[in-house]
């Protein structure tokens, strides 16, 4: 698959973009501020086919070719007016159907309310939602709403985007700071049985042993038990919930992995995967941790075919976990387990590769990546990322036509 052309018209209302690829390979060079992040912020949302998204920024049209067929997003097509059938129906599916209700049709037009990120972003903290929990819910509600003939049938691309934030810095509770009162009221809302099961417990082991109002032993020990199987019941009901969830990402092979998202644990469960189902074909692996092992310093990462098992090790052979890794080590490690132990050949969308690593891993990263990749799509103003790929990088006003 071939890239070989994007257009942006009236970008802002100033600006018109010729973008030409060459061997599906792009860098984009400017300054801060000078508009590259945009551009890299478009061409992966046409590409992933997040419209909404996309249509969020001020364009008339872009058009970008693809094996010699070009492919057109309108944005000066309005959407229909959302359906208010639509609206109650994807909203009364939640767990948050009676706030949703409200907002939608008491406190908010929502055709106003779904171009306004200011005021979402101000209902979800009020509610203490998880951010971009009402963002998702509008989203749904808007892709049902739009005619068939809305969007252009690009083919399937597989992608890995890393914007200048990367997921590798945060972890889930650090984004999710309201998670046990989110949970909770998910839980209570949407699981009966442990709802039914949780909804007479007013205390936490601790407060219970201090509780005044249990001051005799045997209902204590009591009210322990009932505490432990209550907690057993909510620890079955996430192993299942995660095991549901990783059964889902397989049927749906969703291929475009947003670096923006939180944790690893999506690399860990890359890893599993490819060595429970290639235990007699070793040769990506070997490959993945030779690749790997060129940028690690003081330590390496170690394929056991006895065991078939990976492991990192410090020089001194200790053992050390993947979460004990520098940021930088995390987000190289994640795009190379994508890239040698999935079946994809991703386009890869980096936004300032430069952020959490070293000069010699700049200097070293595009030709590694391009190695496997099927494309790659860069943003920078590092002078050393572009050292061995001068004839692929141009500046942004080179893209510029009247």
């Amino acid at each position: 698959m071939k890239i070989t052309e994007i257009k942006i018209n009236n970008l802002f209302e100033l600006y018109n973009y010729n973008i030409k690829i060459n061997n599906n390979k792009l860098i984009i060079v400017a300054e801060n501020g000078g508009g590259k992040t945009t551009i890299l912020k478009i061409i992966y949302y046409f590409l992933s086919k997040k419209w909404y998204s996309l249509s969020k920024y001020s364009f008339d049209n872009i058009s970008v070719t693809i094996d010699n067929n070009t492919y057109t997003f309108d944005n000066t097509i309005k959407s229909r007016k959302t359906d208010k059938k639509i609206i109650e129906e994807i909203a009364s599916s939640s767990y948050l159907k009676n706030d949703l209700l409200k907002i939608f049709f008491e406190d908010y037009n929502f055709d106003e309310l779904k171009n306004d990120p200011f005021s979402i972003e101000k209902i979800e903290m009020k509610n203490e939602w998880a951010t971009g929990q009402l963002q998702r819910i509008i989203d749904e509600i808007i892709d049902k709403s739009e005619p068939d003939n809305y969007y252009p049938d690009i083919p399937e691309i597989p992608i890995l985007y890393l914007p200048t934030y990367r997921r590798t810095e945060n972890d889930f509770i650090r984004i999710f700071s309201n998670l046990n009162k989110f949970t909770s009221g998910f839980l209570l809302n949407n699981f009966t049985e442990i709802g039914d099961s949780l909804i007479d417990s007013e205390y936490t082991l601790d407060e219970l042993k201090n509780s005044k109002e249990f001051e005799e032993e045997k209902e204590i020990e009591i009210e322990e038990r009932n505490l432990k199987a209550k907690n057993e019941v909510i620890d079955n009901f996430f192993s299942n919930l995660w095991a549901e969830f990783v059964k889902i990402r397989k049927k749906d092979k969703d291929l475009t992995i947003d670096f923006a998202e939180f944790g690893m644990q999506d690399t860990i469960d890359v890893i599993n995967s490819y060595l429970q189902n290639n235990i007699n074909t070793h040769d990506n692996i070997y490959l993945f941790c030779k690749e790997i092992n060129e940028y690690l310093i003081n330590k390496k990462i170690i394929f056991d075919k006895t065991t078939n098992s990976l492991r990192i090790e410090l020089n001194n052979k200790k053992k050390i976990l993947l979460s004990q890794l520098s940021s930088g080590e995390k987000q190289i490690i994640s795009i190379f387990v994508y890239l040698y132990l999935t079946e994809y050949k991703y386009f890869v969308i980096i936004d300032e590769p430069e952020i959490s690593i070293s000069l010699r891993w700049q200097e070293n990263l595009l030709s590694s990546i391009e190695k496997k990749a099927g494309g790659i799509f860069v943003a920078t103003h590092s002078g050393t990322i572009l050292k061995n790929h001068k004839q692929f990088a141009r500046s942004i006003n080179q893209f510029k036509i009247n």
